[in-house]
């Protein structure tokens, strides 16, 4: 729609409805959305990979999926263990897993957690090497079933 002879047209002089009905507008909005999705796209496939140490023949790096895997078959093993969730964490360059657990009633939270961090500390620094490695940090989060006896 042209603007009058008299009137000066400014692009920023629209209220929301009439600027969506503009094509300019209606672009920018369709090029900012697509470029939000392919950021967002971009940012879930990248893989960041882990420094596990360096020596004269090079660096070893591992993937966040490999560190995700170790804990998952750590948990698998011990029965007390239900469900976990991992997450990575890297602060001023050292590696921290942060392990929240669902575990039995009857579990002994104590030999349990002592169990796990002892095998992830095993793995992760005398068998992989990993030099940067600062601890896994134990959250329980819940308990699965708590059986209860009642006295006769």
């Amino acid at each position: 729609m042209p603007a009058p002879a008299n009137v000066e047209y400014h692009l920023f002089d629209f209220t929301i409805s009439q600027a969506l009905r503009e094509p300019i507008y209606l672009g920018a909005i369709v090029f900012l959305v697509c470029l939000v999705g392919l950021l967002a796209l971009t940012r879930m496939m990248k893989t960041e990979l882990i420094p596990a140490f360096k020596d004269k023949e090079g660096a070893v790096h591992v993937t966040p999926q490999a560190l995700h895997e170790l804990v998952r078959k750590s948990c698998e093993q011990i029965d007390e263990i239900k469900n976990r969730n991992t997450r990575i964490s890297m602060n001023q360059g050292k590696l921290s897993l942060d392990v929240r657990l669902l575990v039995n009633g009857d579990c002994k939270i104590n030999e349990t957690r002592a169990r796990l961090k002892k095998h992830l500390q095993t793995v992760l620094v005398d068998n992989l090497g990993l030099r940067n490695f600062d601890g896994v940090n134990i959250t329980v989060v819940g308990f699965k079933s708590v059986n209860v006896t009642t006295a006769d």
